[in-house]
């Protein structure tokens, strides 16, 4: 299990700054990510496009996302 916290506290007003997303990104569609677990996932990205961005590559890498809400 990896834990990616790099962006806490940061807006998720904008992607391009935030080392955690990115990672997060990068690694789903090499298949190294099977679930992401997150609270609040809507926080993970404001805008419409980043946030379409993890949902379709979990979705084409058949990973699985979750949230506590």
């Amino acid at each position: 299990m990896l834990v990616i916290d790099d962006d806490l506290g940061k807006s998720g007003a904008r992607s391009e700054h935030r080392e955690g997303f990115q990672r997060l990104v990068a690694e789903i569609p090499l298949g190294h990510v099977g679930l992401v677990l997150g609270t609040e996932m809507s926080r993970l990205a404001r805008p419409g496009r980043d946030w379409y961005q993890p949902l379709e590559l979990s979705a084409l890498g058949g990973t699985l996302l979750a949230d506590d809400a």
